[in-house]
């Protein structure tokens, strides 16, 4: 008996034990928030405002790009929407759903359909043939929850906001990203070498153009080298007027820009963690949180980034905001050169990062020159970049070539073996 009770006590608190170790903490309080000049913020209050400084930064002063040119192709003016169409994206809604400030539940819109679907109809088509959304739609509920696995909470990035948008603007947005893919795919209005939130496309299909295009490389006696760009903070750094100037240029139909203006001005969300409710904080950039149409917006956004390769030499490629430049040719002189340029030659990558406020982070730029040969890796040799901030001051950014470099969740070392990968995995397992 004594044997069989310790057993069962054992099995009690180990059970205990490993509940306790794998929840993802979105239950724990949130304790008082470092600045970054060390200062703590104890109340709550003090926690929302820097919260909602970290996640929501204001807009930068700068000066649009310079104006691409007119599309060659005239893309087909809105048409309205039809019931059929407003009862689709009904139904594509999740039941469950958290709903939004609102409080309406996707189940309640979707059980009324047939006796509101002739309303919604007219509604959406009214918003996008005024150009104007209600001040409701633009309205958010922000979840603060923990990232998990994170060494200490006492940082505004240690915490992830899931945005709960109310139903009623999530559909028209619904329907409207539906209509910009759509017109992304026919028209081939995004670079083809972006993978991210494109239909059909999957993180595999973004590794695939890599690895031949160095093994291809490789089979003509060249070597190539490839630099990972990491973005900061991506999504929320979306200046509007350089994303409408993008949209225009690539001759999406006014009635759709337009109305986005407007969607993606005067906006407000309340922060909620810890049983606070805090009071409305104004967003006046980036992208929406948790909006259907954030993804094909920072797709345009982005584009010109991934349309800086000229030559068969060069090549860029992307998923979302993870982008990679390529160079290919006889040595590592020459392909860091080429990476050189691409990165700071007008209307290159560093020009791009300024004229539409999407910083690179300069600690996370990995630099990898891919070969079999031993001989020509002796040839390897750090890439040196002088990038300018807004202000003008130019900074020497100095990339030591490694070895290996992590993609979109998979270790790429320079000979393509993925020995690194494996034991990625084996240590994960």
């Amino acid at each position: 008996f004594y044997s069989w009770s310790s057993h069962s006590s054992l099995a009690l608190a180990a059970w205990r034990d490993l509940l306790v170790s794998n929840h993802d903490g979105s239950s724990e309080r949130i304790p008082p928030l470092k600045k970054p000049n060390g200062t703590l913020m104890q109340s709550n209050e003090e926690k929302a405002e820097l919260l909602c400084n970290a996640f929501f930064p204001p807009p930068p002063a700068l000066a649009l790009p310079r104006p691409r040119p007119a599309p060659q192709t005239a893309l087909p003016q809105w048409t309205p929407y039809l019931i059929k169409r407003v009862s689709k994206a009904v139904g594509c809604l999740k039941r469950d759903k958290a709903p939004g400030p609102d409080g309406i539940p996707n189940a309640a819109i979707q059980e009324a359909l047939p006796a509101i679907s002739p309303i919604l109809k007219n509604v959406f088509n009214a918003a996008i043939r005024l150009w104007h959304i209600p001040k409701q739609w633009k309205e958010s509920t922000t979840v603060v929850l923990r990232k998990p696995g994170k060494p200490a909470y006492n940082i505004a990035k240690a915490y992830q906001l899931i945005a709960l948008l109310n139903t009623l603007g999530k559909l028209l947005s619904a329907l409207m990203a539906e209509d910009l893919t759509y017109m992304s795919e026919h028209y081939a209005l995004l670079p083809h070498s972006q993978f991210g939130g494109q239909p059909g496309r999957t993180t595999t299909d973004a590794l695939h153009p890599l690895t031949s295009t160095i093994k291809k490389a490789w089979r003509e006696s060249k070597v190539a080298s490839a630099l990972f760009l990491d973005i900061q903070a991506a999504f929320p750094n979306v200046v509007k007027p350089v994303l409408m100037q993008n949209m225009r240029a690539k001759g999406i139909p006014e009635e759709y820009v337009q109305t986005l203006e407007n969607m993606l001005t005067g906006r407000s969300t309340c922060l909620k963690f810890d049983e606070v409710h805090s009071a409305p904080r104004a967003i006046t950039n980036g992208n929406s949180q948790g909006c259907p149409l954030s993804m094909i917006l920072y797709l345009f956004y982005i584009a010109p980034l991934l349309e800086i390769a000229n030559g068969k030499d060069q090549l860029t490629l992307g998923f979302v905001d993870d982008s990679t430049l390529i160079a290919i040719g006889q040595n590592f002189h020459d392909m860091h050169l080429g990476l050189k340029d691409m990165m700071e030659r007008e209307g290159g990558v560093l020009d791009w990062s300024r004229s539409h406020h999407s910083p690179l982070k300069n600690n996370k730029l990995g630099l990898v020159d891919f070969t079999m040969s031993s001989e020509k890796r002796k040839g390897s040799h750090p890439l040196v970049l002088e990038a300018k901030d807004s202000n003008g001051r130019t900074s020497t950014v100095t990339i030591q070539p490694t070895n290996s470099c992590k993609l979109l969740g998979v270790v790429i070392d320079q000979s393509l073996r993925w020995n690194k990968h494996q034991e990625l995995m084996h240590t994960r397992a």
